[in-house]
């Protein structure tokens, strides 16, 4: 099942959110103000679904939500 993920906002790269979810269940799902411990950048970004997308997606698809 695909990870949801969201883009570092200080390197820009792509990290997990720890969540699993297929796109179904993303798509119907309200995620807000959730919280990751980055790795990229080891800061707490907090995130609501309009940061996030899946594992394997584009990142520009989701940056376009």
């Amino acid at each position: 099942m695909p990870q949801v993920m969201i883009n570092c906002p200080k390197t820009g790269n792509p990290i997990s959110t720890q969540m699993n979810m297929d796109q179904r269940s993303f798509d119907t799902a309200t995620l807000s103000q959730n919280s990751v411990d980055c790795p990229e950048c080891r800061q707490t970004h907090t995130w609501d679904k309009k940061d996030a997308f899946l594992e394997g997606e584009e990142k520009s698809k989701a940056q376009k939500q």
